[in-house]
């Protein structure tokens, strides 16, 4: 992920959503929100639509901590106007779609998602929903970044 950023690929421009998929307490979602505001900040990056970074995950407690993180590193919740990104916590089972994406206007067919997960897989029985989501939140315009630590046998070979 740190990649592209520093990279300067091209996919980022068109972003405007970003979503960390079993966030917990969501390091991979904090460090796109600092890029972006560092990329912001230094001119080295101008967005052309309002960027959402979306943190789900389906435990309450996680998902209590996720606000507590944003605040802690001083990020915006969605209810804050200045030029940053907004920081959204949603409730998400894994094989439904992120509600959050929805209620943005996804007419302009340039307006890419970029979905990241750390850690994810941790037996076979996650895997149909989570890429159920995935495909849903992609809808054919972004991509997926997934890091995992470990093998779980032939079902980490996808076909």
């Amino acid at each position: 992920m740190c990649k592209l950023w520093q990279e300067g690929d091209q996919f980022l421009e068109s972003v405007v959503d970003i979503v960390e998929l079993g966030a917990g307490c969501g390091l991979c979602g904090l460090v796109c929100a600092k890029l972006i505001d560092l990329s912001i900040s230094t001119r080295m990056y101008a967005p052309s639509d309002e960027i959402r970074i979306i943190l789900t995950d389906y435990d309450p407690g996680s998902l209590s901590l996720l606000g507590e993180n944003i605040e802690l590193n001083g990020l915006k919740a969605a209810s804050d106007t200045t030029n940053r990104p907004v920081m959204v916590v949603e409730d998400l089972k894994w094989g439904d779609c992120v509600q959050s994406l929805k209620r943005r206007d996804t007419s302009e067919s340039d307006n890419s998602v970029l979905v990241v997960g750390s850690d994810l897989i941790y037996c076979d029985a996650v895997i149909k929903p989570l890429f159920t989501t995935v495909h849903s939140t992609l809808s054919g315009r972004g991509r997926f970044l997934l890091s995992f630590s470990f093998d779980i046998g032939n079902v980490s070979v996808f076909q």
